[in-house]
């Protein structure tokens, strides 16, 4: 569903889902979730500690799937730019 309204006396239209304790707005190309809670619950989510992004230092990511055919280093072994991993 699109919402029609005015912000600042501006029209504008934007995407709304529905998603856990609230709603996902969508409007050009930016995404915000939006949580709607009870006071009850509101109090808690307070509470929550904050959370902290992973530590992926040491760590080597792929975003596309693949298989692993050979290993030319050994654990814990220096590697420079350029070698072959």
């Amino acid at each position: 569903p699109v919402w029609q309204g005015t912000i600042d006396d501006n029209p504008v239209a934007m995407q709304v889902r529905p998603i856990a304790n609230g709603f996902r707005l969508a409007h050009q190309g930016f995404e915000v979730a939006i949580n709607v809670f009870t006071e009850t619950e509101a109090a808690a989510a307070r509470l929550m500690p904050a959370a902290t992004a992973a530590d992926n230092g040491k760590k080597l990511l792929c975003p596309m799937p693949g298989l692993v055919v050979s290993i030319a280093v050994t654990e814990g072994q220096e590697v420079k730019a350029g070698e072959t991993l």
